[in-house]
């Protein structure tokens, strides 16, 4: 029995079609349209829209819009926007990234056709008497490019919203249940999660128990980020996701034991499966759960058949949350939204007050240069940049580079010993070569890049050592950015160094590279601080981000004409060199002073190998410690347990005493395993005990002896004559 549509198509041959979200007929017409699309994603369905609508934030409908051979669905909330005392109504996308659907016709539609879609959907906001109508769009169907770009601009605005990623799902390791192309840090918080938690995934309506576990969590992770009100959604929006999308809704839980310290909501259609939204405790943090949970997660959208497992962004560009989800070695993808204006002296009225929801706020916030054509610079054209560089140091340069119009990248060099998978994938992105040599400064690399006619080559992280023919090979020079205070920390590890040496900041030095090691002219200089609170994982988040930012600083400097270089020698005759940390390097002295073992301890935490001591011969890493104040200086025994409490050990160190707050146990593979806080008895030694290695090693030279006797004997013995 054929359906009956309470909405109608209109004109001839530019044709519309309105389904609202509060009709079933309407309902089930939207849910088979976005079945029959060539590419079906949750966040087109009306379960996800409707939900979204219960937070208060809008009417749902789907406006679908055919010219010619094309058809495009918009999923779309009317929001009334109360404007002081002004009531004004809006069309937007939902949270996410709806954008439009392609139902039928090219992937990438004729410019005419692209025109008459989008000015029909305008017009339908103006008859509806909306102020504007505002898609997101979806950042893995390459919607800016085929879409975006095509209509006029008089009557809409075009704002680049960020940067997104996703991890290709093909890319698995069957043998070690984990994706390939994860950073050092990702595959260890990987390994030290699933040492010490169990997962339970829960889908649709069976999800229901545990989406009260997940919304403790959740809530507890936006107040500790002290989030917006917008990020605390009702209960009625998680029930109706779970009710509505099925089996494309799912929970996963991370369990230490039986507490919950995890949670994340994944969804998941035919191709593309997203992290939705996720929250966890202190132990949970501490764990690695967050990866943990993202692997579970790839596991179950590659059961499903997805190809790939979107991530999303960060709250801001390069912080923690973006480096964490680009550990996962994920391809990234930038989109934008777009505002069709229906009133434009609303519009314009709207922009201007004090106090507007989004997308009206982010009109102020964008920058000029984005709205309005490139004014002419000096060299008329962007700086060429040939590019070495491995790890999130060489990629969070690059997407600021990208992002900038003064820079154009000629070709991406990696590492040669294990190449960057992420870099590979930036280049495929920018459409430049992806090279790899073992040799940088042999001449068939020379008259390799000597084709892509670089203005200036740039270093980031990369690990050969340049010499001057390479050093020659393009005109503006060779630079790099080196994450120390140069002159007085060149060499390598130098962040640990510092920390070690109980700095109280860190430098990040940008350099002309001549033929010495980090010897070359100075272009700039930048420092941040190193607190009490930080160790070697905070600085090293720190470092990253200020080396990026110094690199770009740098070349906007060289792309003006504007550098000023300083000769190291000025400011210190011969400096400091460090060699790089060796096994046998992390091993604790505790007749060091209490304030050289912390930052010793803190130096050389995670991801570093944690300090070492020994407890009754085995190997344990300390992980954490606190200085005690006022602790009494005297003479004991070093490495001597002397109190224990709630918070940890107290450890007679050189001089007085030192907390110790957080262990790990390490295994045969040198992997550290459940990390606790310590509770050894009083009087428990730690570190090595000469007098039993000496008991032991005389026991051992004495069965020595005796063997070499034993078989000595016999061969001094005479021969008997027969």
């Amino acid at each position: 029995m054929a359906r009956v549509i309470t909405s109608i198509w209109i004109g001839a041959t530019v044709d519309l079609l309105i389904l609202h979200g509060h009709n079933p007929e309407d309902i089930a017409t939207w849910e088979d349209l976005v079945d029959r699309a060539p590419v079906q994603d949750v966040y087109y369905r009306p379960g996800y829209v409707r939900a979204y609508a219960l937070t208060g934030h809008g009417r749902p409908v789907a406006v679908v819009v055919r010219s010619g051979s094309t058809e495009a669905l918009f999923p779309l909330l009317i929001r009334k926007l109360d404007i002081d005392g002004q009531v004004v109504r809006d069309a937007a996308t939902p949270y996410g990234y709806g954008g439009l659907l392609r139902l039928s016709g090219p992937e990438r539609p004729e410019p005419e056709g692209t025109r008459e879609i989008f000015g029909q959907l305008r017009d339908w906001a103006r008859a509806s008497g909306l102020v504007a109508c505002t898609q997101r769009f979806h950042p893995l169907l390459d919607q800016d490019t085929s879409w975006v770009s095509q209509v006029p601009r008089e009557w809409s605005r075009v704002f680049p919203r960020g940067e997104t990623t996703a991890v290709d799902l093909k890319r698995w390791d069957d043998s070690r249940h984990q994706l390939l192309g994860m950073t050092k840090g990702r595959r260890y918080d990987l390994k030290r999660a699933r040492s010490g938690l169990d997962l339970r995934i829960s889908e649709g309506t069976n999800a229901l128990d545990d989406l009260k576990i997940f919304r403790v969590l959740y809530r507890e992770s936006m107040e500790r980020a002290r989030a917006d009100e917008f990020f605390f959604f009702t209960d009625e929006y998680f029930y109706h996701l779970a009710t509505e999308l099925g089996d494309k809704f799912a929970v996963i839980t991370a369990l230490a034991g039986e507490r919950p310290v995890a949670s994340a909501i994944f969804l998941a259609d035919s191709r593309f499966a997203h992290y939705h939204l996720a929250g966890s405790n202190d132990e949970g943090r501490r764990q690695g759960a967050a990866t943990l949970l993202v692997m579970a997660a790839s596991e179950w959208a590659r059961q499903r058949g997805c190809l790939l497992l979107h991530l999303g962004g960060g709250l801001q560009p390069s912080d923690s949350l973006w480096e964490f989800k680009r550990g996962f070695g994920g391809q990234v993808f930038s989109y934008s939204y777009l505002s069709l204006i229906a009133d434009p002296e609303q519009y314009q009225h709207l922009v201007q007050q004090p106090r507007v929801p989004w997308p009206y706020t982010a009109v102020r916030q964008t920058p000029a240069s984005i709205l309005l054509p490139a004014k002419n610079l000096a060299r008329c054209r962007a700086l060429r940049i040939g590019y070495f560089g491995d790890g999130p140091w060489a990629h969070q340069a690059l997407d600021l580079l990208g992002k900038s119009e003064l820079f154009e990248i000629a070709f991406i060099v990696a590492r040669n010993d294990q190449p960057d998978p992420v870099l590979r994938e930036y280049a495929e992105k920018l459409r430049v070569p992806f090279l790899v040599h073992p040799n940088v400064n042999s001449e068939e690399f020379l008259k390799c890049i000597a084709q892509y006619c670089c203005d200036l080559h740039v270093s980031m992280s990369f690990n050969q050592i340049m010499k001057p023919p390479i050093l020659r090979s393009a005109p503006e020079g060779f630079i790099n950015c080196h994450a120390g205070a140069l002159p007085f920390y060149r060499g390598r590890n130098v962040l640990n160094w510092a920390i070690i040496n109980g700095e109280s900041r860190f430098g990040v030095t940008v350099h002309y590279i001549d033929p010495g090691i980090d010897t070359g002219n100075i272009i700039l200089q930048r420092f941040s601080d190193i607190t009490d609170q930080d160790d070697y994982s905070t600085v090293l988040h720190k470092a990253v981000e200020l080396c990026a930012h110094s690199l770009i600083e740098a070349l906007e400097m060289i792309y003006a004409g504007k550098v000023t270089i300083v000769s190291q020698e000025t400011l210190h005759p011969t400096g400091s060199y460090f060699c790089p940390r060796r096994d046998g390097d992390e091993w604790i002295d505790w007749q060091w002073p209490s304030k050289r073992i912390y930052d010793f301890v803190r130096g050389i935490g995670l991801p570093s190998p944690g300090a070492r001591t020994l407890n009754h011969g085995k190997a344990i890493a300390v992980l954490e410690c606190e200085l005690i104040k006022q602790a009494p200086v005297y003479i004991g025994i070093p490495g001597e347990v002397v109190g224990r409490g709630p918070h940890g050990n107290v450890v007679k160190t050189g001089d007085s005493t030192l907390l110790m707050t957080k262990i790990a146990t390490v295994g045969q593979d040198g992997i550290l395993e459940n990390p606790r806080i310590p509770a050894f008895p009083i009087s428990t030694r730690m570190g090595l005990d000469l007098r039993t290695r000496v008991e032991t090693l005389e026991k051992r030279i004495a069965e020595l002896n005796r063997t070499i006797q034993q078989i000595i004997r016999p061969m001094s013995a005479p021969i008997e004559k027969t």
